[in-house]
């Protein structure tokens, strides 16, 4: 595990011949901007448990600023934790879990004894192996691909959007007017959006109400039928089935493993 001071702000870039899994696991973080090839992963502070892949031989850098951070860094090979031929696209979403949340302090608390390292290992591939499991059944192979088409947009007009949809997430704002503001029509923004964040404007509007659920579920304890409305959801069984579909567990069960972390640090 790693703990870190970035007041002053921190630039971390990753290049490794090795898949390389960092994890999220508590403190700080005011300002964070992640690209991976090219292609805009995530955006915002992040809520523990929050996980990042980096591919083999993939350009990975991140900008973060905010106080003491904790977090983990594994590194493996992909070939012993996966089938050859099963893809494992770089994480698009940037979701924290509660059950990677779970499996990365297992491996913190085995660090932390200097335990055998044939059990450190074991419990990375299984940390490993269930991070996959969940980015293959959030199926984002297709977005992956997209991040790499051209005609992406220009940076001063990424962070407009990405400020812009963090401070209307309550569902006040249209991609239309989105559009009109940096002087595109719909048609042309909807596919310079997809080509530089990997997913289309609606998904990725819906992925950072999720986000930003989890980082109330951590700082209040707001009911999910009030968090969901805060954020746009129609309703509480809207909202769980909307974060279900994307992360894999109902919102509760992060809030249960933060309530855990909470006592365990």
């Amino acid at each position: 595990m790693v703990t870190e001071n970035i007041r002053h702000g921190v630039e971390w870039a990753e290049g490794s011949p090795r898949a390389t899994m960092i994890v999220h696991l508590g403190g700080t973080m005011d300002h964070l901007e992640t690209v991976t090839d090219g292609v805009r992963k995530s955006f915002g502070p992040p809520a523990p448990g929050q996980v990042w892949f980096v591919p083999p031989e993939s350009d990975y850098r991140s900008v973060a600023q905010g106080d003491t951070v904790h977090y983990l860094v594994v590194e493996f090979d992909l070939d012993r934790v996966v089938d050859r031929d099963t893809y494992v696209p770089p994480i698009a979403d940037g979701f924290a879990s509660g059950r990677l949340l779970s499996a990365s302090l297992r491996v913190r608390d085995v660090m932390t004894r200097q335990a055998d390292p044939l059990v450190l290992e074991d419990l990375a591939a299984e940390l490993c192996s269930d991070f996959v499991e969940g980015t293959n059944r959030s199926k984002t192979r297709e977005a992956s691909a997209a991040g790499r088409e051209p005609g992406r947009l220009a940076e001063s007009d990424v962070q407009q959007i990405e400020h812009y949809v963090w401070a209307h997430l309550d569902g006040s704002f249209s991609i239309d007017d989105l559009a009109a503001n940096l002087g595109m029509s719909p048609r042309s923004f909807r596919s310079r959006f997809k080509a530089t964040f990997g997913r289309s404007p609606a998904q990725y509007v819906i992925d950072q109400r999720i986000r930003r659920a989890q980082l109330l579920m951590l700082r209040t304890d707001d009911d999910l039928t009030e968090l969901a409305w805060s954020l746009g959801f129609s309703s509480h069984s809207h909202f769980t089935a909307t974060y279900r579909e994307r992360v894999g567990e109902v919102p509760s069960a992060y809030r249960k493993t933060l309530e855990y972390l909470e006592t365990s640090t």
